[in-house]
This record gives structure tokens, C-alpha cells and sequence, in this order.
């Protein structure tokens, strides 16, 4: 008699303590991240991986957090910022799998970036994704202006240039801190009589604060 009633008392422990056990709170990633390669003044492209989630506290937000330099947004092409939410169902689930899109934004100095981990949290419960170290490439400007000048032939290839010297492809934000700094050399293709010879420039640099985000293409070609 003692052991049924004892039974009685313990069982809606026993069953609460099963159902505990049997109900596993999980975020669960899918997909990888590879390093991501932006041009300065401009963002990467996207990556994506997918998600879900059993067992978490019901119509509660998963949270997305993207690491420093990196972005998440749950619409490909906008919506990017540094973190978004996905709500679970009235059970506390992800499903089916939620797509998350990943960028790394404009505004990035050139340079290696370092990666980190997106964080997917839902109270104590979370998860990661990994974005491995990643590059943003210097941007390649241009020099317009410049006109090479006709001369008398004197048995050298050295040319003349008239005009003025400007850069071409500067980020408006950029344009106090960029400059074009050195002195041209202008030399003809030969020394040889001929029209429409092509003057090659070579000796300009670039200075400012900005400038290490940038790379310069000499003019070439002129004629």
C-alpha cells in the first residue's frame, strides 16, 4: 500500500523529469562560410547557410549576431545589418530551415580582415558559425587630363605632356585624403619619326591619409 502511494507521488516528477530529458533545446547551423574577397568601396558578395531549432521557449527570437566587419540580413540583397531575429513557433521550433544571408560591407579599409563567428542564441542556448580571415582588395584609379604634345624629331623617344593630371575613381568620401603626388616621365614607344605613336607615363604616386586604399595605373597609350 505504502509503495502505491509513494508511486503516486513520484510518478508526475519521474514524467516531468522524461519529458525534460526527451526534449532537447538546440540550435542546429547548416552550410559553411568561406573568406570573403570585396573590393575597397564596395561590399562582397553574399554567402548564405540555414538554420534550425527544436525545443527553445516558444514564440521566442533566435538571434542572429554577425562579428565586427561582417553583416546578416534575412533577404538577399538588403536588409543587412550587424544582427537579425528569427521567431520560434508556438513550440519553441525553427522549421522549416531559415536562410541566412551573410556580406562583408562597404567602408572596409583594404587590407586582411579578420573573421570571427556568427552567433545564433536563444537564452542559454546557442550556436556559431565560423567566417574565416578575409580581404578587401585596393581600389584602382585612373589619371585623365593628360594630352602628349607633337615634337621635331631629335633622335630620342622623350615626349611632353599638356593638361592636367587628375585621378579618376576616387570615393567621394575619399577625395580630401587622396592626392596624386610625383613627377611624370613621358617617353614615345621609339625615337623614330611617325604619327599616332603611343607615350608611355610612369612616375606618379599616390599620397593622403586614404591613399593605402588605393592602387594608381599609370596612363598608357597616349598619343
Amino acid at each position: 500500500m505504502k509503495s502505491k502511494i509513494l508511486l503516486k507521488i513520484l510518478m508526475p516528477f519521474f514524467l516531468l523529469f522524461v519529458g525534460n530529458v526527451l526534449i532537447a533545446q538546440s540550435i542546429t547551423p547548416s552550410g559553411s562560410i568561406t573568406a570573403f574577397t570585396a573590393t575597397y568601396g564596395s561590399a562582397s558578395g553574399e554567402q548564405t547557410f540555414t538554420f534550425t531549432a527544436t525545443g527553445l521557449t516558444a514564440s521566442s527570437p533566435v538571434t542572429i549576431t554577425a562579428p565586427t566587419n561582417f553583416q546578416v540580413s534575412l533577404t538577399s540583397g538588403s536588409g543587412f545589418g550587424s544582427s537579425v531575429v528569427v521567431n520560434t513557433d508556438g513550440s519553441g521550433d525553427v522549421t522549416p530551415a531559415v536562410t541566412i544571408y551573410v556580406l562583408m560591407p562597404s567602408g572596409i579599409n583594404a587590407g586582411s580582415v579578420t573573421g570571427g563567428n556568427i552567433t545564433l542564441a536563444e537564452g542559454a542556448t546557442n550556436n556559431t558559425v565560423a567566417i574565416p580571415t578575409s580581404t578587401v582588395n585596393t581600389k584602382i584609379l585612373t589619371i585623365s587630363g593628360l594630352t602628349a604634345s607633337n615634337k621635331v624629331y631629335n633622335a630620342t623617344n622623350a615626349a611632353s605632356l599638356t593638361g592636367t593630371a587628375a585621378l579618376v575613381g576616387v570615393e567621394t568620401a575619399d577625395l580630401a585624403d587622396v592626392s596624386l603626388a610625383g613627377t611624370a616621365t613621358s617617353t614615345f614607344a621609339d625615337a623614330n619619326v611617325g604619327t599616332g605613336k603611343a607615350v608611355t607615363v610612369t612616375g606618379y604616386t599616390l599620397s593622403g591619409s586614404a591613399a593605402t586604399n588605393y592602387s594608381l595605373t599609370q596612363p598608357a597609350g597616349l598619343t
